[in-house]
């Protein structure tokens, strides 16, 4: 039951998409940004995976 905050971050021209995602699937995606963060509030055995 932590709380964990995973970041990562990229500069480029043009600016980055930066995306989180769990295997396949998009978690979090923002165009633009400088950094992007994953809040995970509660984690549990569930969540493991590759990010």
């Amino acid at each position: 039951g932590a709380e964990v905050e995973l970041g990562c971050s990229a500069e480029g021209r043009p600016p980055p998409l930066l995306s989180w995602f769990r295997g396949p699937q998009v978690l979090r995606e923002e165009p633009g940004v400088p950094s992007l963060r994953l809040h995970l509030p509660q984690v549990s055995p569930s969540d493991s995976g590759t990010y």
